[in-house]
């Protein structure tokens, strides 16, 4: 079967914002509430605090400490419910937002909530772009991306278009989102994705392909990915797509900062083995050093016969 007869349409209904209080916690929450939103979704807010008896501790000991942790989760639900109502300037009740705080470590208790929730999508922050921090993404947003079942949005501030996460009133606008694809499987999945998000947010959807090898001629690269996209895409959004030239990985992170897209929606093959780094280079390159937020579809790598 041709797989381009049937894409994966985006529709989530149950989205899943985890939250530490940092200000990059707080832009995500912001991308949340814009997608809950024109998805017309559930919105869950989850905050994680961990403690654990050290392994000397007498009975007596971890139980003291046991009821200093119930006190400290109550505690943790009223600082949550704060930080969302600063961040957005009403308390969450009012926005039909639901709050958990977990006792597990922040990746357990994001990935047992996906699963408990049934949430169809994770937005969560991640380190910002100064130099120091470039490269990272942290331990927690790693685990989550190559554990989770479900697409994951990597927020960051948008270079072109910073957010201001003191003022409540300041929400994403999303006007341009760049999907690139590689094969017709990532094109399946990605534009699926890219194309019903181009249509709830009313944005211009631009689909790139980037040929690597040095002898393949521009024409037949454009016949390849106009055969890529599925036929109802066109009819969902507008759209345009580019043929470049060059590392696949570079050349998506300099389209995206050269015309300013709002986001990418990247498609990212897992390996068998989910304990392990199951990203490739090119994803891997793209979550790291984008200029601007990124969605994760994950696509298991055994599907692509590439």
């Amino acid at each position: 079967m041709n797989p381009m007869t049937n894409s994966t349409k985006f529709d989530p209904k149950r989205i899943l914002c985890p939250v530490d209080y940092s200000e990059p916690s707080a832009l995500a929450l912001k991308y949340a509430v814009a997608g809950a939103r024109v998805f017309d979704a559930d919105l869950t807010v989850l905050h994680a605090v961990q403690i654990e008896p050290p392994p000397y501790f007498t009975k007596s000991e971890t139980d003291q400490l046991l009821d200093q942790l119930r006190q400290a989760l109550e505690y943790a639900r009223a600082d949550l419910t704060a930080f969302i109502t600063r961040v957005l300037g009403k308390d969450p009740k009012l926005l039909n937002i639901q709050i958990q705080v977990s006792d597990a470590l922040a990746a357990a208790a994001i990935l047992e909530a996906i699963k408990n929730d049934q949430a169809d999508l994770v937005i969560m922050g991640t380190h910002g772009r100064s130099p120091a921090k470039l490269f990272l993404l942290g331990s927690v947003t790693e685990t989550v991306l190559q554990q989770s079942p479900v697409p994951v949005f990597i927020v960051r501030q948008a270079q072109h278009a910073l957010i201001n996460v003191e003022d409540p009133n300041t929400l994403p606008i999303v006007k341009r989102i760049l999907c690139p694809v590689n094969s017709p499987h990532s094109s399946a999945a990605g534009l699926g994705h890219a194309a019903n998000l181009a249509a709830k947010f009313g944005a211009q959807l631009t689909i790139l392909y980037v040929a690597e090898s040095e002898t393949e001629p521009l024409d037949k690269a454009h016949q390849k990915l106009c055969s890529w996209i599925p036929a109802e895409v066109p009819a969902t959004c507008s759209i345009s797509h580019v043929i470049r030239k060059g590392v696949a990985g570079d050349e998506i992170i300099r389209f995206a900062g050269e015309t300013q897209q709002d986001m990418i929606v990247l498609c990212a093959y897992r390996g068998k083995e989910t304990k392990e780094r199951i990203f490739g280079q090119t994803a891997d390159l793209v979550l790291r050093k984008a200029p601007v937020p990124v969605l994760v579809v994950p696509v298991h790598a055994n599907l692509d016969p590439r």
